[in-house]
Formats: C-alpha cells, sequence, structure tokens
C-alpha cells in the first residue's frame, strides 16, 4: 500500500494546499477562513505532534491516524514524512492489508505486526511472512491466538536478528498442542526488546541472555518438561537490571498427573527461593489450591510491601476465587503492588486458604492500618451456607493486629459478626486489638442495618469494658 493510497488503500488526489473553510457572515455573504498553509511548518508540526498524542499510540499507529494527514495536501505530506521520528510514524501489516504493495512503494519507516484472535486468509499469511523479511526494520509483533498451523509458520521465519524489535508477543491458540521455537529464534539476538510474552512455547534460553533491556516478561503456559532448569533462569533474570515484571505459569493439560504436577512445584519452589528484588514495585501471584507450598516463598518477597506508606489490605472473596492485596491508602485497586489470588470454589474452601495465607503473611500483614473483607453479594449463593468454625475466621483476622478501621462488606458481614461474638471458652481482647472504627455495607438498603448492628452489639460491648472504644458504622 504506497502511501498515497488511502483506506481502503484506493488512490487519492492530493491537492498543493489545504482547502479554506468559507463560513457566512451575519449579512449572509461568504467569509473565507484563513487557510492553514499559510501557518508556518513548525507550528504545523506542533498541531499534528498535538494530535498524535491526544489519538495514543492504538489510534495514530494501529488505526493509521496519521494516514488521514498525509492526504489533506502535498506540504502535510512531506512535514509529516520529514519528521517521522518525531511523530512515531509507523506501518502496521495486519488482516487485509496488500504488506507486499505497501512495504514495495512506502519509506522505510518502522513496521507494526499486529494479528491477533482472527484466522489469517492465504493472502495475509504471505503477507505476515513477507513482512518478516524486513527484519531490520520490525518494531513490534504481536501474534496472538492465531491458528498454530499459520503461528508455526511465521515463528520458523523468525529465525533472524531483529534488531529494532521492542515489543513481542507470541501465544498460541491451543491449550494441548505444542509449538517449537527454532534453535535461533530472533537470531539469538535482539538488543532493543523492552516486552517480551511467550505463551505456550519452551523458554528460550539462548535469546534472554541477550535480552539485559526487557522491562516486562511473561513466559505462560510454559510445557512441564522445560528445558531451562530454574537456576539457569535466574542467572538470567538477575542479568536484566531493568525489569519490573516478571511472569511464569505452567502448562500441565497434556501430561499425567505425577508429571505435570510434581516438576512445576519443583522449578517454582527453586526459582522462588533465587529470586531476590529488593527494588520490586508490583507482585502478583496466581495460584490454584494445590500450589500453595509457594506461599513461604511468597512472604519473603511480600515483605517488601512493610516499605508502603498507611499500608491497606483487601480480603475479597468470589464465587470462583479468593484474593488478598496490600497497597498504600489512596492507590487505584487496578494498580495494587501487591496481590495474591487462589483458583477455589466454596467459602469453607476460601476461608482455609485464606487463613493459611495470612498466616504466612503475618510479619507483612501486622502493619496494615485499614482492612476490608468483601464478597460481591448480600448473601451467600445458594448451596455455599453452611457452618463455617469462628475460629478459622479468628485465624484469618489474627495477623491483622495494627488494623485500625475494618470494613465488612456484603455477606461477609455475618460471617465476621460470628467470628467476633464473645464465648466462654475465647478470649477476643488480643483480636484486632488496634481496632477503632468497623464499617459495615450492603448492596441493597434493607432490614439488614438493624440486625447487623446487634450481630456486634456484644463484641463492642466487651471492648468499650476494656476501655477501648468502637465506632461502628453501616451503609448500605
Amino acid at each position: 500500500m504506497p502511501l498515497g493510497y488511502a483506506t481502503p488503500y484506493h488512490p487519492t488526489e492530493v491537492s498543493n494546499s489545504p482547502r479554506p473553510i468559507q463560513f457566512p457572515r451575519y449579512d449572509g455573504t461568504p467569509y473565507r477562513s484563513p487557510s492553514a498553509d499559510a501557518l508556518p511548518e513548525d507550528v504545523l508540526l506542533e498541531i499534528f505532534d498535538a494530535y498524535r498524542l491526544e489519538l495514543d499510540t492504538y489510534g495514530w499507529t494501529h488505526h493509521r491516524g496519521w494516514y488521514k494527514l498525509i492526504h489533506i495536501c502535498r506540504r502535510w505530506r512531506q512535514i509529516i514524512l520529514a519528521s517521522s521520528i518525531r511523530l512515531n510514524l509507523q506501518l502496521v501489516c495486519t488482516y487485509g492489508t496488500p504488506v507486499k504493495e505497501m512495504l514495495t512503494h512506502s519509506p522505510p519507516l518502522p513496521i507494526v505486526m499486529n494479528y491477533i484472535y482472527n484466522t489469517l486468509s492465504p493472502l495475509d499469511e504471505v503477507g505476515a511472512l513477507f513482512s518478516l523479511q524486513y527484519s531490520s526494520r520490525i518494531r513490534e509483533i504481536r501474534l496472538v491466538r492465531i491458528p498454530d498451523s499459520s503461528l508455526q509458520k511465521l515463528v520458523e521465519a523468525m529465525d533472524k536478528p531483529f534488531p529494532t524489535l521492542e515489543t513481542l508477543v507470541i501465544e498460541t491458540l491451543s491449550d494441548t498442542g505444542r509449538l517449537v521455537l527454532p534453535p535461533l529464534f530472533l537470531g539469538g539476538h535482539a538488543p532493543k526488546i523492552r516486552c517480551l510474552t511467550l505463551d505456550g512455547f519452551d523458554i528460550p534460553g539462548q535469546l534472554l541472555s541477550s535480552t539485559r533491556g526487557l522491562s516486562t516478561l511473561w513466559l505462560e503456559r510454559v510445557p512441564s518438561d522445560a528445558n531451562l532448569n530454574p537456576e539457569t533462569l535466574l542467572s538470567r533474570l538477575h542479568g536484566m537490571p531493568h525489569l519490573e515484571e516478571f511472569s511464569v505459569s505452567f502448562c500441565t493439560a497434556k501430561y499425567a498427573p505425577t508429571a505435570g504436577n510434581e516438576l512445576p512445584r519443583t522449578y517454582l519452589e527453586r526459582l522462588l527461593a533465587g529470586i531476590e528484588v529488593p527494588s520490586v514495585k508490583q507482585l502478583s501471584v496466581t495460584l490454584s489450591k494445590e500450589n500453595l507450598f509457594v506461599i513461604p516463598h511468597l512472604s519473603r518477597l511480600m515483605e517488601y510491601a512493610r516499605g508502603l506508606e498507611c499500608p491497606v489490605s483487601r480480603v475479597s472473596f468470589s464465587e470462583s476465587t479468593v484474593s488478598i492485596d496490600i497497597r498504600s491508602r489512596g492507590q487505584f485497586i487496578c494498580s495494587t503492588p501487591y496481590s495474591v489470588q487462589v483458583s477455589c470454589r466454596w467459602l469453607d474452601q476460601q476461608v482455609s486458604v485464606m487463613e493459611q495465607i495470612c498466616t504466612q503473611l503475618a510479619t507483612t500483614l501486622c502493619i496494615v492500618e485499614e482492612l476490608d473483607l468483601t464478597f460481591y453479594l448480600d448473601e451467600l449463593p445458594r448451596g455455599w451456607v453452611g457452618e463455617i468454625s469462628p475460629g478459622r475466621w479468628r485465624s484469618l483476622l489474627q495477623p491483622f493486629r495494627g488494623a485500625k478501621t475494618v470494613r465488612a462488606e456484603g455477606a461477609v458481614v455475618w460471617e465476621v459478626a460470628r467470628a467476633l461474638k464473645p464465648d466462654a471458652d475465647v478470649l477476643l481482647k488480643g483480636l484486632l486489638p488496634e481496632m477503632r472504627e468497623l464499617d459495615l455495607r450492603f448492596r441493597e438498603r434493607d432490614h439488614r442495618e438493624t440486625a447487623a448492628l446487634a450481630a456486634f452489639g456484644d463484641f463492642v460491648t466487651l471492648r468499650r469494658a476494656a476501655g477501648r472504644l468502637i465506632r461502628v458504622r453501616c451503609n448500605s
């Protein structure tokens, strides 16, 4: 697609200058506005750059926002193409693009390959393979969930150096199939790569030895018989001083249960035992309930959360997962720096899992000042209702010794009320000793407020007798 072509790739005529816009005067006679052609080149360039920033990368590059500008007039086209670096001009190879024609007739601009979540037509596949011949110009490659037959062809063609590649995301479509990277994937050398995601492939040890500039590394659904041992992977990670995000998960669906579970377990234990991340800014872990063996290692990494200012923790129960996160007060939940999520159903399982996690993280959770306990419904789903020992909930709450404010939302309110109800066998003076405020919340306004306040009455009275006043609020 030559740059003289506009979407959908038909040639367009461009004039030497933009056409003035005519506005009617108050008396009805036409008024000709000053032409944009009268603006100096540096002013036009500032306007183009502001437009680029407003569109963001997706609109400017992937939706070809800059194509529209170069078809206004020849002068604009010349200014834009002469400022390709400042304006971050890139050619996008994607579905329906006549790639061969575009790359043959266009200036040597950086290339973006973007094929995600769709089947490639024969012409698309030919175009994608053709674009890989320009490996020295390719800046970004995203091959996500396309058919394995097409993906394997493209991956095999990536056996040469990509000196300007910055982002590489490759995800297989199949959960059971296994694709193979070529022995010299990316020529074993991608010096400028910053973000690397491989999903469904073995760990490319040789490539990782030359990617010291990585800031993001995601290795997802790694085959259970991974060739790269954890100690070697650790040595590669230690050689990445700019690494900010690292994720690894294993695919065990096609292997026998013993081989599929034991190897990832051993691998993860050895990997976590050797990780040292004193400057970690974000740690997010997702586990199944069978993988809680890693929690002792995570407790060491979560120690860095002690540096947070006014730390807040949220324990969240849902239909299929339970999670705990730690962040600073006022920090958005979506940017939580430390979180652990476990996939499991039924409230009794979730409470048991969270009890284990909180106990292991006790040295970190003791500094939390605000604790949120949430469930997404005001009542437990049918089949979830059952007796969970108050002692289990007390064990979960015990590590939060420094919490001054406790919030309970939804169905969790009643569970916490049972846990804090004094009885003859249990003294509650050592449970949540610093709590000064109890905030109860429901999603719907009805009779629950009065019942909730009454449920905590004995606990509040006990604390008042000990000289510790607690303010209780109930909001809907």
